[in-house]
């Protein structure tokens, strides 16, 4: 008899703190066990498995795979299930996390990891939903099919970045999750998940949740959601993703400044620059945070849902680079 993997998926908008939560996640693992993880990327240019690969040096038993180019149950399918099997076989682990792209489908996603043949090695345990309680109130993320469908399939659902919120910000996600029965419904900082929270559950209330859900919101709700399997447009946002060669060096400072000249839904970088290698990571107006890298032997940018000119912003971060000084 094989013994399945335990396997958890953490779902979270743009900007929620799902790679937060991760590497918080491995920091805290226990010692003794040998962890996956699988990103799914938006873009063509992977960075989540980047940043989570460069926070993990010198955590023990973490192996990282990217699969970058959509939705894993999208065009990213093929990728993923190779993926999946490559990752699995050479990482032989104790437990599999996947955090796939924040505009994925939930539901789709959930199926294409509780399929057949995933269902011989994997054993699906608790989902997990992360999302900014400040959301709550802009009908552009209530009206969206994949933010509420992420809410949907959680057995966890936890409202991050509570040090960011105001009371209102709090009280309107307790409001908001009335309807729901979740395994657990709390709020959190700096995507703290217990540990505990991953190992209970088996995944198979995920398709009686979805329509008890579906049911609930439709009664509660005054807002109407589309069910179906469809790309709104906030599937493909205005998007910005560049590498750089290893002996392109960013200003430090004018990086900073770059990051902070316009809004967008995420923006992450991890970048050689003239104070060395760093992590950038970056949503809404939030405050930027940095974090040391080390060994990098490229620089890559990606922004998502960018507010203003893409060309214009290509170019700032352009003049960003040392030519050759930083002045």
């Amino acid at each position: 008899m094989v013994n399945k993997i335990p396997t958890n998926i953490i779902f979270g908008f743009l900007g929620a703190g799902k790679t937060t939560a991760i590497l918080d996640l491995l920091v805290r693992k226990p010692a003794q066990e040998r962890w996956a993880v699988l990103v799914n990327e938006f873009g063509e240019i992977g960075i989540d498995g980047k940043i989570i690969a460069q926070a993990g040096v010198g955590v023990t038993g973490v192996t990282v795979k990217e699969v970058p180019g959509g939705c894993l149950c999208c065009a990213a399918g093929v990728p993923f299930q190779v993926g999946l099997a490559e990752l699995v076989r050479s990482a032989r682990p104790d437990r599999l996390i996947i955090e796939p792209t924040g505009l994925g489908h939930p539901r789709e996603i959930i199926r294409s990891v509780q399929s057949r043949t995933n269902q011989q090695f994997l054993a699906l345990q608790n989902t997990i939903t992360l999302l900014d309680p400040r959301k709550l109130q802009d009908e552009r993320y209530l009206s969206h099919e994949n933010f509420m469908g992420q809410i949907e399939v959680a057995d966890i659902l936890l409202a991050n970045k509570a040090d960011l919120c105001v009371d209102d910000d709090i009280n309107r996600f307790w409001d908001f999750t009335q309807p729901y029965s979740k395994r657990h419904i709390g709020v959190t900082e700096q995507g703290k998940i217990g540990l505990e929270w991953l190992e209970e559950g088996d995944g198979s209330s995920v398709e009686q949740s979805q329509d008890q859900l579906s049911d609930n919101n439709s009664d509660n709700h005054s807002h109407t959601h589309n069910r179906s399997h469809s790309h709104q447009d906030t599937d493909n946002p205005n998007t910005h993703s560049c590498t750089f060669s290893a002996d392109k060096v960013f200003c430090y400072e004018r990086l900073i400044q770059w990051v902070a000249s316009f809004t967008s839904d995420r923006c992450k970088a991890v970048v050689k620059t003239d104070r060395g290698d760093v992590m950038l990571n970056q949503s809404d107006a939030d405050a930027v945070l940095v974090s040391e890298a080390s060994g990098l032997n490229e620089s890559i940018v990606e922004v998502i849902g960018v507010r203003g000119d893409l060309n214009q912003i290509g170019d700032a971060l352009a003049n960003c680079l040392l030519r050759p000084l930083c002045k």
